[in-house]
């Protein structure tokens, strides 16, 4: 269970219980603030300031002002630390900041000549507006940033953000759809009265949004009454912060640069409907939505910083969609109507445009939490903040004055869609060369925190197989769900099967599962993918006596083949566990570490447990331990048990032969009798002859290869054995004459010997046979005179 969140001050106590309900609260509250953010930051803003007649520097500098209105954020947080609850001093700033927006609803219909002083007007409701917003941001930053438990916190802001997109792509829907519903007297563009019901409503909303969040339960903070300018810069002081505040203040500039006048360009280029305007929107905050569930289990599992570089370079080459704009319309089956070229592109783009975006933001949320201390969070927030809006400030009136100028002064080039190159696509170059020239670069240098995944890493899982790495991210947000048995044991298996190391943390959990089922599973899935998390994992558990599923343990850590594992595994060969016994002497034929033999050959020896011999016997042959040759040859010679007979069979072909190679033979003979032993006496006989052509023996020796083919196909594997044990006699005594004889063939030899004169009561086996003329294809020599 969570542990409740207290204060080291108070005796204030919020239980896990109060912590979920408040995060719920949290998620509702801001859904309803979301329709108030589509009008105030979405399309209906730039389109209001573009009817009454504002000009393109004049709508840059509504996001210019919006940067330098950051800088409340500082005395925000000094005034937040003095207070004793953060939540007192946020909400009535948060009510004002809110009510303002009732003006831009009211001054059109109070100016409807629209004087040249109206936008203005509208700029300075904007920055009054977000004055008071950012008074109050750090104040809510550090609450939530207190609230929020750590180890979940990427998982939460990744949840909310899609519910609260979703709310924003239902409002911009809605307002597309008023302002189209209400034209202006010419018919190209939204009445004042249009632009009232947007404003008037999306206001209603954020009030609403603000008195349902002041019931969000706040931890007690830390009060600081002091000031000083060494505590103001002091966030600065760690490397980290300062790189992070510096990289999101160069991507805020290139950012703002173009998106105040996306919406601008689609109404003036292209004479875009309000409500297509709204599709382009809807599906930016669409694919943020779809994208937020799984960006929190990312960012929890692959590290913020290399994620956030990675979003930084795809929402970037999203961008590259303006270059391809033209004329025309597609037929939309779905809505039974065309759709502008443009609109289906720059939609498209916008999806996972959005998608990217919404990835930067949750990273830069992160990181900033991370990379701040709890004591003076709130300061360290509002600093951020505010630096990375006076770094971005620039950006949109820098683009305003391009979109001013540049028209009629670019020469007549044609896109390859057929658009015309205009300001926009300037803008966007522009954008597209900052962002990695200066950017990117800038956010590599941002120092790495534990945990954080290679971005080479990051690239493999989501770039060499995306389908494969959705798949894995929507297994992950499965299995932290609840859900039954049967449907968490097949998610467990699925992850296992993928091999991806961006599981293991969630597989690592279901250890813990009660069930049983999808523990056993879950230990599976650790062994097939691997990796250091993995391994000290199953370790950790697998030297606490208690648990009850040890010997899959021992499996699972023999197949990653982890070296740390040794010595437990040989201290458990003493194990009165048989199956741990089994499974660690399969575990240490897989580690290969030869200092194991010895302890495998007494076990062998000590042990009447037919599937410890068998077990022993497999990981001497994948040792390589020639000295156990003569006592795994003796048990098969001995063995009554037809299971035990095969598992001792294929691991003396192990010994001798190459991995698993006479295993493959097993199952070839199973499939089609003969087949196999078929093809073994036909090399034996092509190696034979080029050994002694031509020397005196050749033929006897060959002849007796037809007596042992005879003999086995007649399903008569005791004089088979005969007929195999003549051969090698032969076969032996020419080798020998020419000093070709090996202590390898000499000691199968001893095998074959003993199948053949071994006492008649002793069950015959044709596995015994298919061995013994296998061995004698692996020892025969192929040199000199093969060469």
């Amino acid at each position: 269970m969570a542990a409740p969140i207290t204060s080291e001050h108070t005796d204030t106590v919020i239980s896990p219980r109060e912590v979920r309900e408040s995060l719920r609260r949290n998620i509702i509250a801001g859904s309803l603030g979301m329709i108030w953010m589509a009008a105030a930051y979405g399309m209906p803003l730039p389109m209001l300031m573009d009817s009454i007649g504002a000009s393109g520097l004049m709508i840059g500098l509504l996001t210019t002002v919006r940067g330098l209105a950051m800088v409340a954020q500082v005395p925000g947080a000094l005034l937040a630390q003095r207070c004793t609850s953060r939540r007192d001093f946020w909400r009535p700033l948060s009510l004002m900041h809110r009510s303002v927006w009732f003006l831009p609803a009211i001054l059109p219909l109070l100016f409807p000549d629209r004087p040249a002083f109206l936008p203005v007007l509208m700029l300075g409701v904007v920055a009054v507006s977000d004055l008071l917003a950012h008074l109050g941001a750090p104040a809510w930053h550090s609450w939530m940033a207190d609230l929020i438990p750590s180890k979940t916190c990427g998982r939460f802001w990744s949840t909310r953000h899609s519910y609260l997109t979703a709310s924003n792509l239902l409002g911009m829907f809605a307002m597309g759809w008023a302002l189209d519903a209400f034209p202006g007297a010419n018919g190209n563009g939204a009445s004042n009265f249009g632009f009232f019901v947007v404003f008037a409503a999306a206001t209603l909303f954020g009030l609403a949004d603000i008195l349902l969040h002041a019931r969000v339960r706040e931890p007690e903070h830390i009060r600081s009454n002091g000031f000083s300018w060494d505590l103001l810069f002091a966030p600065f002081q760690k490397p980290g912060f300062r790189q992070l505040t510096t990289a999101m203040g160069a991507w805020s500039f290139v950012v703002g640069m173009v998106g105040a006048f996306s919406m601008v360009y689609l109404k003036r280029e292209w004479n875009v409907s309000y409500m297509d305007l709204a599709v382009v929107s809807i599906a930016a905050a669409l694919g943020a939505v779809i994208s937020g569930f799984a960006l929190g289990h990312l960012i929890d599992r692959l590290g913020a910083r290399p994620l956030l570089v990675f979003f930084m370079v795809a929402a970037t080459l999203a961008g590259v969609a303006w270059f391809f704009v033209g004329p025309g319309t597609i037929h939309v089956a779905v809505l039974d109507r065309d759709v502008s070229l443009v609109v289906v592109v720059i939609g498209v783009a916008s999806f996972f445009a959005g998608a990217f975006h919404s990835g930067v933001l949750l990273c830069q949320l992160r990181m900033t939490a991370a990379l701040s201390v709890s004591e003076g969070r709130t300061l360290a927030m509002g600093m951020h903040w505010s630096v990375v809006g006076l770094l971005g400030a620039a950006g949109p009136a820098l683009g305003g004055f391009l979109m001013d100028i540049l028209p009629g002064r670019l020469p007549n080039w044609v896109m390859p869609m057929g658009g015309d190159f205009s300001w926009f696509q300037v803008l966007m170059a522009v954008q597209i060369l900052l962002s990695f020239v200066v950017v990117v670069p800038l956010a590599l240098r941002i120092q790495s925190q534990a945990g954080d995944a290679a971005l080479g890493t990051v690239a493999r899982i989501l770039v060499l197989n995306p389908l494969q790495a959705v798949r894995n991210i929507y297994n992950m947000n499965m299995i932290a769900a609840p859900g039954s048995i049967q449907s968490r044991t097949e998610v467990v298996k699925s992850l296992g099967k993928s091999k991806s190391l961006l599981a293991v943390q969630d597989l690592v959990e279901q250890l813990e599962d009660p069930s049983h089922e999808v523990r056993e599973e879950a230990i599976r899935a650790l062994g097939y993918i691997g990796g250091p998390d993995a391994e000290e994992a199953l370790l950790a558990r697998l030297h606490d006596p208690m648990q009850d599923l040890r010997p899959l343990m021992a499996r699972a850590l023999g197949e990653m083949r982890d070296p740390r594992a040794f010595e437990i595994m040989r201290h458990e060969l003493r194990s009165k566990d048989a199956d741990m016994v089994v499974e660690s002497a399969r575990a240490l034929g897989r580690l290969g570490n030869i200092e194991a033999a010895s302890a495998l050959l007494d076990l062998m020896f000590s042990s009447v447990d037919s599937r410890i011999i068998g077990a022993a016997a497999a990981a001497l042959g994948e040792l390589k331990h020639f000295p156990a040759a003569g006592p795994i040859f003796e048990q098969i010679t001995v063995a009554e048990n037809p299971v035990l007979k095969r598992k001792l069979c294929i691991a003396a072909g192990e010994l001798f032969g190459e991995p698993e190679g006479f295993y493959r033979i097993v199952l070839g003979e199973a499939r089609q009798p003969g087949s196999e032993m078929d093809r073994l006496l036909a090399q034996i006989r092509r190696t034979v002859r080029r050994l002694l052509g031509g020397k005196s023996g050749e033929n006897e020796v060959v002849d007796m290869l037809e007596r042992i083919s005879e003999t086995y196909e007649a399903g008569d594997p005791q004089k088979a054995s005969k007929a195999v044990e003549r051969f090698f006699s032969a076969l032996w005594e020419a080798m020998e004459s020419r000093n070709l004889g090996t202590g390898k063939m000499h000691l199968a030899g001893r095998f074959i010997r003993a199948l053949a004169n071994r006492e008649s009561r002793l069950p015959q086996d044709s596995h015994e046979v298919l061995l013994g003329v296998y061995l004698l294809l692996q020892t025969i020599p192929v040199h000199p005179l093969l060469k």
